[in-house]
């Protein structure tokens, strides 16, 4: 992280995206020079192929689908 500021300043290192699209977005990236890092949740696209900003995709059900609901905090 401390590297990327010094590179290219402040601004958004990461964001997150829900999407059921995963596997098209994979094959997506994959085919047009790479840069995928699957994960058991999604996945990420390296920061290079946007500029800088590293999206990590997830789906509802592997990420949201975890977290506990606000009536369902002491079930965990």
């Amino acid at each position: 992280m401390a590297r990327f500021v010094g590179r290219n300043g402040s601004g958004i290192y990461m964001a997150s995206v829900e999407t059921d699209e995963i596997p098209l977005l994979r094959e997506r990236v994959t085919s047009t020079g790479g840069g995928w890092q699957g994960t058991d949740f999604g996945g990420f696209i390296h920061p290079g192929r946007l500029h800088g900003l590293l999206p990590g995709l997830v789906t509802y059900e592997t990420w949201n689908g975890r977290r506990p609901l606000p009536d369902q905090t002491n079930q965990w």
